[in-house]
């Protein structure tokens, strides 16, 4: 299309047209099944709706940087150390191969050496994996808590659970309790928040 100049303006066209398509077609069921009438500027608002509210989480995952303590070492594809006098706590998840719900968090912590102090792991069932990420943020957390240790870098893959864990933006429901959490916790002490690759993140090996 002519009108279409560039990647971001197609990109924007094509999510609404399946934004749009999505909702027309839920439209069709509940109107055939459920006998519900039509109601086509109700339907469009609820499609763009849903469309702004994606945009926003994916924007999350993709932009956000939180603050974090000054790193010893700049390499991205390796564990870094933290800053002297600082521990550092790796954490992830590992879903069940063909499960959407069973899963295990884990949460490595290492001193300024790189040696490790400590750990813990914990089963457990999850919505989603971004869930699953945030449970493993809180796990660091109650690790750090459980050996009284107060300068801590925690450190994970995910950009946006990180990001919320350091901002006031409002998380998804499922994860606004864990989240609230790790903040709580976060006060009894000097913790960071850290986004690392998941190439450099050695818990989920």
């Amino acid at each position: 299309m002519d009108i279409l100049v560039n990647d971001e303006e197609r990109n924007s066209f094509f999510s609404k047209v399946v934004w749009n398509g999505w909702y027309i077609w839920k439209e069709c069921n509940n109107f055939v099944f459920n006998h519900l009438p039509v109601e086509p500027s109700s339907m469009l608002h609820r499609a763009r709706v849903a469309m702004v509210e994606f945009e926003e989480v994916e924007s999350l995952r993709v932009e956000c940087q939180p603050r974090q303590p000054p790193q010893t070492s700049t390499a991205t594809d390796r564990w870094g150390p933290p800053a002297p006098g600082f521990y550092k706590v790796n954490c992830d998840v590992a879903v069940k191969k063909g499960s959407l719900q069973a899963a295990a968090v884990a949460a490595v912590l290492r001193d300024v050496n790189g040696n490790l102090v400590n750990g813990l792991t914990k089963k457990m069932c999850i919505s989603s994996p971004f869930q699953g990420k945030a449970l493993a943020c809180r796990l660091a957390r109650l690790l750090a808590h459980k050996l009284n240790l107060l300068d801590v870098l925690v450190e994970g893959d995910n950009k946006a659970v990180i990001h919320l864990c350091v901002t006031e933006t409002a998380p998804l429901w499922e994860c606004g309790a864990i989240l609230s959490d790790i903040k709580h916790l976060a006060t009894q002490g000097r913790f960071y928040f850290q986004w690392r690759s998941r190439a450099s993140n050695k818990v989920e090996h």
